[in-house]
């Protein structure tokens, strides 16, 4: 079990295909759309960098490893800058 599901029950979502801020469903890895609900964390399948943006507009990187959760407020992850594929990220929300 996750650190972050001890805590509080956590949704877990593939990047691959989510709902994003303009109504379309597509990969999370994208540098003009953001997510229709902000994630609370990313759990890693595969190690890499991610660069992700906060709700705040402030742009920061994770070096996430294989099988961590990393808490962040994530409205947008950005393909540029990103070395991890979708299928290898998983979203977590708290519900």
């Amino acid at each position: 079990m996750s650190f972050l599901a001890k805590l509080i029950p956590v949704l877990r979502q593939s990047a691959s295909s989510v709902l994003l801020a303009d109504g379309t469903t597509g990969s999370a890895l994208s540098d003009a759309k953001k997510l229709m609900v902000p994630a609370h964390g990313l759990h890693f399948l595969a190690a890499g960098l991610v660069t992700v943006i906060d709700e705040d507009g402030n742009s920061s990187q994770i070096l996430g490893v294989a099988g961590q959760d990393y808490g962040a407020q994530i409205v947008q992850i950005m393909a540029t800058g990103t070395a991890v594929a979708a299928a290898d990220l998983v979203l977590l929300r708290g519900i």
